[in-house]
């Protein structure tokens, strides 16, 4: 759920997501974290919503080598 909540850039849904234990450095069947989705689509609101979480990794490569900030 998280995953697609970023992707389509639901920052209200990620926030409660979160707020309900999600993780947010899990990573998908291909590798790809929620902070890499959202910036990926230029979900600029989901990625700063993301960005609030203090333990959030931001360099998680996914199955490609690709990390949200490349």
């Amino acid at each position: 759920p998280l995953h697609f909540a970023a992707k389509i850039g639901a920052p209200t849904i990620i926030t409660w997501l979160l707020s309900a234990k999600a993780s947010v450095n899990a990573q998908n069947a291909y590798e790809d974290t929620p902070l890499g989705l959202a910036a990926d689509q230029g979900q600029t609101a989901a990625v700063q919503a993301l960005l609030k979480e203090k333990n959030i990794e931001l360099d998680l490569a996914n199955k490609q080598g690709a990390t949200p900030l490349y």
